[in-house]
This record gives structure tokens, C-alpha cells and sequence, in this order.
């Protein structure tokens, strides 16, 4: 008995140290990566089974924090840009290849906000707020030549779409990765609605200053920044040129005066 007691004292202090422990360090690191650490000290030392299953092991949390590191590089470096986008002036947004608005920026919703009233006119269920996660089709009035459009789209593409007595400027540009696969279709919104007014009253007010009229005046009630400048300015170049005119008939007049006496 005394041997036999022995022995299997020997026997588990064998599995201990060449089973038990290099297990139990093998589990302590795979607990540890599944908590996010990926430099976990490993024994590389041993040259048996064991040994090879330490190496895979430390192969595979250098491999896996590699990893981790670059999606967090890239995590932060796509964070970085939508909050970049968040915060611009340009109004942005975002449609996946079927067509889904996926992203819009503070700027386009705003646009939309503003233009929401007008555009219900023509499509009473928009919604600004509903924009993200509808469709792009929705503002077209033919949806399937739209998709095709853009589906088809290799470079920059800029039209114009006019709802409900507004006028959008649009700036479609495919997206695509590292690997030249689509992701998507950014487009950028431009409200050109009071500088398609200003144009088609200054056709009008041109084609009457060249008949001889220049009382008629641009109407800049919704102007804003450079095309209000525009308007005020050519409205005081309307009035001098008024001005001047009728200083010159004054002029015949008071001639022809001085000449009757």
C-alpha cells in the first residue's frame, strides 16, 4: 500500500507539471484574450506538444491584437470623418448600392427641414426626418431610370431636380473602397431655388432695361450672401442708370426752355 501511495503521488505531481499546469496556463491566456489582451506572456521554451500549443497560441493573440489594433485604426479614422461630416456646411448624404440613404449630415437636414413644406406639395408623405433609411427614389420622378443612373455611375455626376417649386442642384460620386469595390453613392445638395428666381428676374428686368425701362427692381427679400449683394448691387446700378437718364432729360428740358426764351 505504501508503495502503491507513492506512486500515485508521483504519478500526479507528473500530470501536474507536464499536463495540469501548462493547461491551466494555455486556459489563463485564452480567458485573457477573450477579455481583450492581446500580449499575454506565453512560454516559448518548451520543445513538446505543449510547446507547439504555446506557440500557436502566441501566433494566434499577435495575429488577433493585429488585427484588432487595425479595425480600431479604422473604426476611429471613419469616426473621425463622419463627425468632420456631421459639422460641415456642405449638405451630405449617403445611399448604399440599392438605392438606401444610409448617412445625412446636420446640413442636408436641415435643407430638407426648410424645404419640407414646399416639397409636401408634390409628395405628401415626405418627411425630412424620414429621410435616413428611405429610399433615393423618392424624389424622382422615375425611380427605375434613377437607380439605373446610378448604379451605372463611374465618376462625378451633376444634374438638377426641381419639387414642389424647388430648385436642387445634385453632385453624385460613387464611393468605393481600397479595392475598387462599390460601396455606395455620395451625393451633395444645393438649394439653388433663390438663385433660379434671381436668374428668371434678371432675364426679365435685362430684357426691359434693353427695351428702355429701368424702373423695374430685383425683389431680394430671399436672397442671402453673394446673391444678395448681386441683387442689391445691380438694383443700384438700375436706380443710377434711372438717375442719370432722367438728369439728362431734365437737361433737354431746361435747354429747350432756354432756348423758347
Amino acid at each position: 500500500p505504501l508503495v502503491l501511495a507513492v506512486v500515485s503521488l508521483l504519478l500526479f505531481y507528473a500530470f501536474r507539471q507536464l499536463i495540469a499546469r501548462p493547461v491551466g496556463e494555455v486556459m489563463g491566456v485564452l480567458s485573457a484574450i477573450g477579455s481583450g489582451h492581446y500580449d499575454n506572456a506565453v512560454d516559448l521554451t518548451r520543445q513538446d506538444e505543449i510547446g507547439s500549443l504555446m506557440q500557436s497560441l502566441d501566433r494566434m493573440q499577435k495575429e488577433l491584437g493585429a488585427r484588432i489594433a487595425a479595425e480600431h485604426e479604422g473604426a476611429n479614422a471613419n469616426l473621425r470623418v463622419k463627425t468632420a461630416l456631421d459639422v460641415s456646411s456642405t449638405n451630405v448624404m449617403l445611399a448604399d448600392n440599392s438605392g438606401r440613404i444610409i448617412y445625412c449630415n446636420q446640413a442636408v437636414l436641415e435643407m430638407l427641414r426648410q424645404a419640407e413644406q414646399d416639397i409636401r406639395t408634390v409628395l405628401p408623405d415626405f418627411r425630412a426626418d424620414g429621410v435616413l433609411g428611405a429610399s433615393f427614389d423618392q424624389f424622382h420622378r422615375n425611380p427605375a431610370h434613377q437607380r439605373n443612373m446610378l448604379a451605372a455611375l463611374q465618376g462625378q455626376h451633376r444634374t438638377e431636380i426641381e419639387i414642389g417649386g424647388r430648385h436642387f442642384s445634385l453632385l453624385a460620386t460613387p464611393v468605393v473602397n481600397a479595392d475598387r469595390e462599390r460601396l455606395g453613392v455620395s451625393v451633395e445638395w444645393q438649394d439653388r431655388t433663390a438663385q433660379v428666381l434671381l436668374e428668371a428676374d434678371m432675364a426679365g428686368i435685362i430684357a426691359a432695361a434693353a427695351a428702355g425701362d429701368f424702373s423695374a427692381r430685383f425683389d431680394t427679400g430671399a436672397l442671402q450672401g453673394f446673391y444678395l449683394q448681386l441683387g442689391n448691387g445691380l438694383n443700384q446700378l438700375l436706380s443710377g442708370i434711372r438717375g442719370a437718364l432722367d438728369d439728362a432729360v431734365e437737361v433737354r428740358r431746361e435747354d429747350a426752355r432756354a432756348h423758347h426764351v
